[in-house]
Order: structure tokens, then sequence, then C-alpha cells
């Protein structure tokens, strides 16, 4: 896949997807899914980076932990 095939998690009106610290963790975030509240898994780790990356230029909100993000509880 590519970095494009990825676009609907930055685009506006955010409140969807999430992206969560993972302190200490090789990658910095994972995507949280709160509407069927999953992580959204991308196998290639330089593509995961950059989606995570782009998610967070683009105002996409960072919590510290899942139960942190709306929908969680």
């Amino acid at each position: 896949m590519t970095i494009s095939e990825y676009a609907y998690l930055w685009i506006p009106p955010h409140g969807r997807y999430f992206l969560v610290g993972t302190a200490g963790a090789e990658h910095g975030y994972l995507i949280w899914d709160s509407v069927t509240r999953t992580a959204l898994v991308i196998e290639d780790d330089d593509l995961a980076d950059e989606v995570a990356a782009r998610m967070e230029r683009q105002g996409v909100p960072v919590v510290a932990r899942i139960a942190d993000a709306p929908g969680a509880s």
C-alpha cells in the first residue's frame, strides 16, 4: 500500500481515529479506531511511521492511553 491509501485517517473531520502514544516502543504511535475499538495495524514499519506522522501534522488527536480516547470506555 501507499501513503495515499491511508489519507482517510487524517482528512477532517477528525474524531474516529486517534494516535495513542507508545512510550518505550520502537515506533511512536498506535492508530486507534474509536468506532470499532481496535488498532489499525500497518505491517510496513516505515509506512506506519509515515502515516502516523502525517496524521499528527494534520491535527489528528494524540492521547497518552487508549482509555483517554473518546469511545474507549
